[in-house]
């Protein structure tokens, strides 16, 4: 599950930019648990209230909107992914770590990290239900990454 995951998130359009929304959706939602799917939804409705908020010549880009949703890269989206460790969690999850590459256009070397996803058990089937962004450095969490801004679909962060 976490291979067609991946596959859907590296070779197709899922996550480009920004939230999950529109075509994104459709083909990421399968593998996504409702928790998760119930959170990129309250952080979409917050987002909208910091655009519905903010002055009409402001220009600044809305919270949220940069790339790329289900890895920690800010270069780009990835260019491909091979699988990697997996370890049973205290609370029964598993966490799965993916090794991420993206290459550049022409002759740059790769950028490569590693991220893992959290496999949880949702109606008889596994589900993503967490991802745990830069492994590496600053590991965090997608489930709590607008936690300091959100609450309820709401803008509390400042402008």
């Amino acid at each position: 599950m976490v291979t067609k995951f991946c596959a859907a998130y590296v070779h197709g359009e899922a996550g480009a930019s920004g939230l999950l929304e529109g075509d994104a959706r459709v083909t990421m939602a399968p593998y996504l648990s409702r928790r998760l799917l119930r959170l990129l939804d309250e952080t979409t409705s917050c987002q909208q209230d910091w655009i519905r908020r903010q002055p009409k010549d402001d220009d600044q880009e809305p919270p949220f909107g940069e790339c790329c949703l289900f890895s920690s890269s800010s270069e780009g989206l990835p260019t491909s992914f091979k699988i990697g460790s997996s370890e049973r969690m205290p609370d029964g999850r598993i966490r799965v770590v993916i090794h991420y590459e993206l290459k550049p256009a022409g002759n740059g070397d790769p950028i490569r990290w590693r991220d893992a996803v959290v496999v949880t058990r949702e109606n008889g089937r596994y589900v993503i239900d967490d991802v745990v962004y830069d492994l590496d450095h600053e590991p965090a969490l997608l489930s709590t990454s607008s936690a300091a801004v959100c609450r309820g679909g709401k803008w509390i962060g400042k402008f």
